[in-house]
């Protein structure tokens, strides 16, 4: 039944496009916001989460929200297939305008 009603909300509106505009931003923020919404499952399974962040903004050009949620996806998939007592390190560093991203 519910269903039936959102799939007429849907018609009823058409087609739509979302867009998103893309800026800079500090991967660190990025980073440290996806850790938040992970870090109790990473508690509640016994797997230890090392975040090692540089002390200078790390410039990435993203649509923040997008961003976020590959960061936060991968985090999950991290503590989903992690042994407890595991361990998942993600690194971030910035070397000649790149950055790099280490996770295991």
């Amino acid at each position: 039944m519910k269903s039936a009603y959102i799939r007429s909300l849907i018609s009823s509106y058409g087609e739509f496009q979302v867009q998103f505009e893309s800026r800079p931003y500090d991967l660190r923020a990025i980073v440290d916001a996806a850790v938040q919404q992970v870090r109790q499952e990473f508690a509640d399974r016994n797997v230890q989460l090392v975040v090692k962040q540089p002390p200078c903004p790390v410039r990435v050009l993203v649509v923040e929200i997008l961003a976020q949620r590959a960061v936060y996806e991968v985090l999950r998939n991290a503590v989903t297939y992690s042994e407890p007592c595991a361990a998942v390190r993600i690194t971030l560093c910035q070397e000649d305008g790149y950055f790099a991203r280490n996770s295991r």
